[in-house]
C-alpha cells in the first residue's frame, strides 16, 4: 500500500505518527490490519506539507479490494 500523508493539524507535527491500517472484502468485512508507527516521515512535518508512506506485509486472512488508512500525531 502507498499514501500520501498531509499533515491536517495546522501545528508543526516534531514526535512522529502513529499510523493504523484496515483491509475489507469486497461484502465490506474487515479481512485484516495492523498499527504502528512509520519510518518514513520526517522529523519535522509542518502543517500542510505532505510526504509518501509505503507499507508492506499487512496481515489478511482474505483478499482486500479496500483499504481505510488512518494517521495521528504520536505525542
Amino acid at each position: 500500500m502507498t499514501a500520501k500523508v498531509t499533515n491536517t493539524t495546522g501545528q508543526v507535527l516534531t514526535g512522529g505518527v502513529t499510523q493504523q491500517v484496515i483491509l475489507y472484502d469486497g461484502a465490506g468485512h474487515v479481512v485484516g490490519g495492523d498499527t504502528g508507527s512509520s519510518d518514513n516521515v520526517p522529523d519535522t512535518l509542518p502543517a500542510g506539507m505532505s510526504y509518501r508512506e509505503q507499507w508492506t506485509g499487512i496481515p489478511a486472512v482474505h483478499r482486500a479490494v479496500r483499504v481505510a488508512y488512518t494517521v495521528w500525531p504520536a505525542d
